[in-house]
């Protein structure tokens, strides 16, 4: 039996859509489709009940489905073997990060990495913080770096460095005259929050609900650069962290102000890993990168 039709098969199991799992996977639908037809009729059930809202499992199908995610992780497990006995001559890791952690963080590690390791190539997914611990316990991620997570017995922290929440807006609006704002300061201007997705949004409404503030967004997105938008062209404000937005404020167009309920406890950007997954050796090698610039960043 192919390993494809596995593939295509947790795809769409995972994601309750044949769309939506030929947008992940670069594939045509029509050839999804028929992978599942032939694994229906291989084994004489029905595996889908088809919905106007997408795929969902019957009862053999979640039997299936538990097995393709262990065959799947098995293959895995032997190609990173097999790398593994060759060196780092060759090799492959996948990385998912929130989109803040990308340009400062990501992308000069990886530069550095592959500089000492050329043949080791790497995935790296920008996902919100929830979709990064999803991919990590779903086994899609073998790092995932994520803003303050909540606790996972599943899930280990490798390091961490503090990623204080500011204020950030044009140079020329109002609040930019501030040293210091408080959450129910930023009510008075229209601000911009990322969406529930985001760890930055839970750490924002949970602070807000204690000091007894309502936040009514006038942009709620999954973009940081939406975010930055709003604030750069003077339209309010947002949230967000000192990484998202440096090269906006080296150059001018955006300005930061600390946040007086965030400056007694940071929250935090996390390097994770699964403990259910061993890392392969070049997995290990990325992720002790990625934990030495971290603690760059702890100094600072």
């Amino acid at each position: 039996m192919s390993l494809t039709r596995f593939r295509y098969f947790e795809k769409v199991a995972r994601y309750g859509s044949i769309r939506e799992a030929s947008e992940r996977l670069h594939v045509a639908t029509s050839a999804i489709s028929r992978q599942i037809a032939q694994l229906e009729e291989e084994f004489s059930v029905s595996l889908f009940e088809r919905q106007t809202r997408g795929m969902k499992l019957t009862a053999a199908g979640e039997v299936l489905f538990e097995h393709a995610r262990a065959i799947l992780s098995h293959r895995d497990q032997a190609r990173s073997g097999i790398d593994d006995l060759l060196g780092l001559r060759r090799g492959h890791v996948k990385v998912w990060s929130i989109e803040g952690m990308i340009k400062d963080f990501i992308s000069p590690t990886l530069a550095l990495f592959h500089q000492k390791y050329p043949a080791v190539t790497a995935d790296v997914v920008v996902a919100s913080s929830d979709e990064v611990l999803a991919a990590l316990l779903e086994d899609d991620a073998d790092i995932g770096i994520t803003f303050d997570p909540p606790r996972n017995s599943r899930i280990t922290v490798a390091a961490q460095f503090p990623a204080p929440l500011l204020a950030v807006m044009s140079p020329g609006h109002v609040a930019a005259t501030h040293q210091l704002l408080t959450l129910p300061d930023l009510t008075r201007w229209p601000i911009a929050l990322p969406d529930s997705s985001f760890g930055i949004r839970h750490v924002v409404d949970a602070a807000a609900r204690a000091s007894d503030v309502e936040f009514r967004p006038s942009v709620v997105s999954n973009s940081i650069e939406a975010l930055r938008g709003f604030a750069r062209a003077g339209s309010g404000t947002t949230i967000l962290t000192q990484a998202s937005v440096e090269e906006d404020v080296e150059r001018g167009m955006l300005t930061t102000i600390p946040i007086s309920e965030f400056l007694t406890r940071a929250p935090a950007v996390k390097i994770c890993r699964s403990k259910d997954r061993e890392l392969s050796n070049a997995g290990l090698e990325l992720a002790a990168l990625l934990k030495q610039q971290a603690a760059r960043y702890q100094r600072s």
